[in-house]
């Protein structure tokens, strides 16, 4: 399943930005570092980022940081772990 999330000017309808993300499952084998947690076999769901687009008319203006607020809350917990992004 993909879901796709916009950004618009408020009461205009130009899109200012996107990005696309998809749910799928991943085999824990085919993991380098496993999450504490996670089972030692089998799949778990993971969330794919697949496109992220911001207008060349509002690049620079931080509508990218609107767009991914996960930024600051998932990148220092993935850090934590030695993952890598």
């Amino acid at each position: 399943m993909v879901r796709v999330y916009v950004t618009v000017k408020p009461s205009q309808s130009r899109i200012l930005g996107y990005y696309a993300v998809n749910v799928a499952s991943m085999n824990v084998n085919e993991m380098v570092n496993l999450p504490k947690g996670t089972p030692g076999y089998g799949e778990i769901p993971v969330l794919f980022l697949g496109q992220v687009a911001v207008d060349q008319k509002v690049q620079g203006t931080r509508v990218g940081s609107l767009l991914l607020p996960m930024k600051s809350v998932a990148m220092p917990f993935f850090r934590r772990f030695g993952w890598r992004y």
